[in-house]
């Protein structure tokens, strides 16, 4: 498939989102991570709720512990 194909086939999934969401439906093409994402919030979510989500987020995928460079 070619790049400005990819474009297109992109954008229009996106606008068929927007409208889907513009019209309170399912989306037509959802973020397949969306489905295994423990951490989302609904997207009005208030600054606790991300903040909750965040803490989350970092229990789950913590940073790796840093190189200790030996001289």
């Amino acid at each position: 498939m070619k790049t400005a194909e990819q474009t297109a086939r992109a954008q229009a999934e996106r606008m068929a989102n927007e409208k889907a969401v513009s019209d309170g439906a399912t989306l037509p093409f959802p973020n397949p991570w969306d489905a295994v994402d423990l951490t989302k919030v609904a997207a009005p979510a208030s600054a606790k709720e991300l903040k909750l989500s965040y803490q989350r987020w970092s229990e789950l995928c913590r940073k790796r512990p840093r190189k200790a460079h030996l001289h």
